[in-house]
């Protein structure tokens, strides 16, 4: 005779917030969060980084940063090198039309001086990202089929050839600036001083060599080919 429970008093059911599911295992997000975790087991937590690793991530990036800023400075330069270069084409072919009618259409006065000057420097300048992107050429055909120990080893040797054969590049072309600085070397038509079209060179031969050295570390901690 006591109090029994009407069709519309609600009860408690699986799923609600508070109430475990038969199907739910405990300690899951689903169940009953002071449950204990499954197999008896804690919950591990993230290892908190290191300053170490905070500081390489951050050499990384910035070096990352750096490639592109000067890969779209070199890219800038070679667009302006198109242009000129179409400038003057169309400069010769509308003399060819004008000498028709007994005129003459200069070309651009130093065309060949400032695209050689500026070839250079785009050319170093977009070396850095193409290395961080590992774009270079790479025949691996023998290398797939090589043991994985071996094929670390081959790509720890290239990138030390690669930093040493760039970073004396780097060392020669600062000799070559201060010696054309002191020398007052200029172009032969725009009468332009050199050295100053030397400087992105350098900037880009150390930025290479740079990236093939945090590429080498990197590689050489991980152990694994790229």
């Amino acid at each position: 005779c006591g109090d029994r429970p009407q069709p519309n008093d609600e009860l408690p059911r699986q799923g609600q917030p508070g109430v475990p599911s038969a199907l739910t295992p405990p300690g899951s997000p689903s169940g009953d969060p002071s449950a204990p975790p499954r197999n008896g087991q804690p919950t591990r937590q993230p290892k908190p980084r290191s300053v170490m690793d905070r500081i390489g991530q951050g050499l990384d990036q910035g070096l990352n940063q750096a490639a592109l800023l000067a890969a779209l400075v070199g890219g800038a330069i070679l667009l302006l090198i198109i242009g000129v270069t179409v400038t003057n084409t169309g400069l010769f072919i509308a003399d060819r039309f004008a000498a028709i009618i007994g005129h003459h259409v200069m070309g651009l006065s130093g065309y060949e001086d400032f695209v050689g000057l500026a070839t250079g420097s785009a050319v170093l300048l977009l070396m850095p990202y193409c290395q961080a992107q590992r774009g270079h050429l790479a025949v691996d055909i023998l290398a797939a089929h090589l043991p994985s120990a071996l094929t670390v080893f081959l790509s720890l040797t290239w990138l030390v050839i690669m930093m040493l054969a760039v970073f004396s590049l780097g060392v020669a072309l600062v000799f070559g600036l201060l010696e054309v600085r002191d020398d007052q070397a200029v172009s032969r038509v725009l009468g332009w001083p050199l050295w100053p079209f030397l400087v992105p060179g350098v900037g880009g031969l150390f930025l290479w060599a740079a990236i093939c050295v945090k590429q080498l570390v990197t590689t050489a901690l991980s152990g694994n080919a790229p």
